[in-house]
């Protein structure tokens, strides 16, 4: 699901309130032993954010949370457990830098099918199988191997945080850019919250001597991807894939949090059936986004997607009387606008000088708008809800293009 651009930067900037604020506060080299609750931590989250990511059906996230689990594992038994050897240590390290990247892309790379199916099955076993694959490897230690996955191909400053050996690294910046550019394509919280789980998972690998660092660093990777799971499952339930508005449900909630002193208004685009039928469905689309880009741009409006063509918008704070000023300024808006069909081969570019099209196909759409104020006789918002789609049919019977007050 894609979202809007300014919704999928708030999410991002929230993750990345939480990586700088970790920046800060996580200890740097500190050693010493962690609270038990600490130990267990990151797999609470991961396993928690591992069942919200089946119930929601996000084979990805799934996928991303069991590779923590078993990071964490690795890194508990060949780096921090009691027979564990430097060399065991640099080769984990190795490894670790080189397949948590490698991952990340394959988990968005994969389409998106469902957990619990033949298609979940088959990325888990492509996990355990890197895994048993690990473990061999780091049972039998082939110097020659280690020493690839350390080679160092160019001086850089070690920054501590991010020093990882330049196999990794080099993985770890095709595995970003690819993150980024998926997220850029198609905005979400989930791509978002992808990019820095990441970055996380690497700090946790670039400071694996430090088992209190490192821990934190994974629980938070794995705290990121669940709140990503668990933002991503509210814009689901409570915002429209379409217009980007909030949804029915969200305007069931908002109506009752409502003041003393409101107006409520209903929109139905007119003729909305005759334009699907006319010029097919993925033009209605683009009308409706058309028209809730519309109606942004009316000061001091709460709008949601009602339903088909319909919305419902909620003025707090205002009586009736401004409220029209505004609305038949909205719906002249709609009515002015001219609305220019897409034709099916179009350059993904406008060109510079576009050449002159003869007979362009230009639709110009109305609104039919319905408005009741909170009064004596219908103060549950409800029931203005009720009286502003009255007040609509009325204005539909009587013409369209036009604004009804209750």
């Amino acid at each position: 699901m894609t979202i809007p651009l300014h919704k999928a930067g708030a999410s991002a900037a929230l993750f990345a309130l939480i990586l700088l604020g970790a920046f800060l506060l996580v200890p740097r080299g500190g050693g010493g032993a962690s609270p038990p609750l600490a130990v267990f931590m990151p797999y609470l989250l991961a396993v928690g954010g591992a069942a919200v990511a089946v119930v929601f059906r996000q084979a990805r996230e799934f996928n991303l949370f069991l590779l923590l689990v078993l990071a964490y594992f690795g890194l508990g038994a060949y780096a921090w457990g009691p027979g564990a050897g430097q060399e065991g240590q640099l080769l984990l390290e190795g490894l670790l830098a080189l397949l948590v990247p490698l991952n990340f892309i394959l988990a968005v790379a994969l389409r998106e099918r469902g957990v619990l199916n033949h298609h979940g099955l088959l990325r888990v076993i492509l996990l355990a199988v890197q895994a048993s694959a690990a473990m061999l490897l780091l049972q039998l230690r082939p110097p020659a191997l280690a020493a690839a996955l350390h080679a160092r191909w160019f001086d850089l400053p070690a920054t501590g945080w991010f020093d990882l050996p330049h196999p990794g690294l080099a993985a770890a910046v095709a595995a970003l850019v690819f993150l980024v550019a998926r997220a850029l394509l198609a905005p979400s919280v989930l791509a978002n919250g992808r990019i820095f789980a990441l970055l996380a998972a690497l700090a946790a690998v670039a400071q694996m001597g430090d088992p209190v660092a490192a821990r934190l660093w994974l629980a938070i990777a794995a705290f990121i991807l669940l709140a990503a799971s668990v933002l991503n499952a509210y814009s689901l339930a409570y915002l429209d894939e379409l217009t980007g508005l909030p949804s029915r449900r969200a305007l069931k909630q908002d109506l009752q949090r409502l003041g003393r002193r409101y107006t409520l208004a209903m929109l139905d685009v007119d003729y909305f059936k005759r334009i699907n039928d006319t010029y097919g469905h993925d033009v209605g689309d683009q009308v409706l986004r058309m028209v809730a880009a519309q109606i942004r741009r009316t000061p001091g409006v709460r709008a949601y997607r009602y339903g088909g063509e319909e919305f419902a918008l909620v003025f707090a704070g205002r009586d009736a009387d401004e409220t029209q000023v505004q609305l038949e300024a909205l719906r002249q808006r709609i009515n002015e606008t001219p609305f220019h069909l897409r034709r099916r081969l179009r350059p993904r570019r406008r060109p510079e000088n576009p050449r002159p099209r003869g007979n362009p196909r230009t639709v110009f759409v109305s609104a039919s708008i319905g408005l009741a104020q909170r009064a004596a006789h219908h103060v549950d918002a409800f029931d203005v809800l009720k009286a502003a789609d009255r007040a609509l049919y009325r204005a539909k019977r009587s013409g369209r293009n036009q604004v009804v007050r209750a």
